[in-house]
């Protein structure tokens, strides 16, 4: 049995390294450049008992109050042993605990399983929130976008992974607030 130790941290250079060569190599993952690896605040890192890393979750704070769950990643040779569900369910509960507003979005039917069973709201848009969204509209729906559409690096990322993969599967979101 795989002896999962999550920890907040920052990462390494050459833990980036890898983690972006291992990410450009799946139409899963949209990415984040090194510059963005190297500064978030958020990041969980799961190890083994050796010390080997096993993934990486970022986390990042994109306004006052929203954090995205926005990249789940575990190695290869570590997948189906819940290293994933542990990266996940810790930045959960690290966003519940500094009270955030936590958005979470993907194709991956493994990702969707966790929203779902963590009380997460699921939705197939952020344009047709219900009620209880729309003092948030603007953060969720200009903002948001706004900073993916500035970001250089992943939108040469996503074309390029268009190309290599084609057309990705329509992504769910997952959403819960601060309340």
């Amino acid at each position: 049995m795989l002896h999962i130790k999550t920890i907040k941290s920052h990462i390494n250079k050459e833990d980036t390294i890898k983690l972006i060569k291992e990410i450009k190599n799946t139409n899963k993952i949209s990415a984040y450049s090194k510059s963005e690896w190297l500064n978030c605040k958020n990041i969980y890192l799961a190890y083994n008992q050796k010390g080997d890393l096993l993934g990486a979750c970022l986390n990042d704070d994109f306004s006052k109050d929203w954090t995205e769950i926005a990249v789940i990643y575990v190695f290869e040779e570590y997948r189906g042993m819940g290293v994933g569900k542990a990266l996940f369910m810790a930045s959960l509960d690290d966003g519940i605990k500094r009270k955030r507003n936590l958005m979470v979005m993907s194709n991956n039917p493994k990702t969707i399983t966790m929203m779902k069973h963590s009380n997460l709201e699921i939705y197939k848009s952020l344009k047709k929130l219900p009620e209880k969204y729309k003092k948030h509209n603007f953060v969720l729906n200009f903002w948001y976008e706004l900073r993916w559409l500035c970001n250089f690096y992943r939108i040469t990322e996503i074309i390029r992974k268009r190309i290599v993969y084609g057309k990705k599967k329509k992504m769910l979101y997952a959403l819960r607030l601060n309340s």
